[in-house]
């Protein structure tokens, strides 16, 4: 684990309200390690890799609370028309923000300039 729950109150909300219970955090994490770990990050929690587990944690937390989405992007039926989200699309949308939190969080540093040198970033 990266980020711990205290890490994640103390040091990442510095005291705002958690969007992720405490019960489910060390799950949210995890997942957030393994998609940063996609991007071939080196397994050693820094300040910066605790900061940007807990924001795609997050980000990862709120794609699930409202994943309610159809695969159907519309219909049309005597007058009265719908439209629902493309699946696809809000997928590669949310994979789009992930990795720009992931560059958000470690542009600058030593894990950046590895992966940016490694034609990851």
């Amino acid at each position: 684990m990266w980020a711990t729950l205290d890490f994640y109150h103390n040091e990442y909300l510095l005291g705002d309200s958690p969007l992720i219970p405490d019960t489910s955090f060390p799950r949210w994490e995890q997942s957030a390690r393994k998609r940063i770990d996609r991007r071939n990050v080196v397994d050693v929690p820094t300040e910066e890799l605790r900061q940007c587990a807990c924001a795609v944690a997050e980000a990862l937390f709120t794609q699930a609370q409202s994943e309610s989405l159809s695969a159907v992007s519309g219909f049309s039926n005597d007058g009265y028309s719908n439209t629902f989200f493309d699946q696809r699309k809000e997928q590669k949308d949310f994979d789009k923000r992930v990795s720009d939190i992931i560059a958000e969080h470690l542009d600058g540093t030593e894990w950046w300039n590895l992966l940016v040198f490694q034609g990851v970033g």
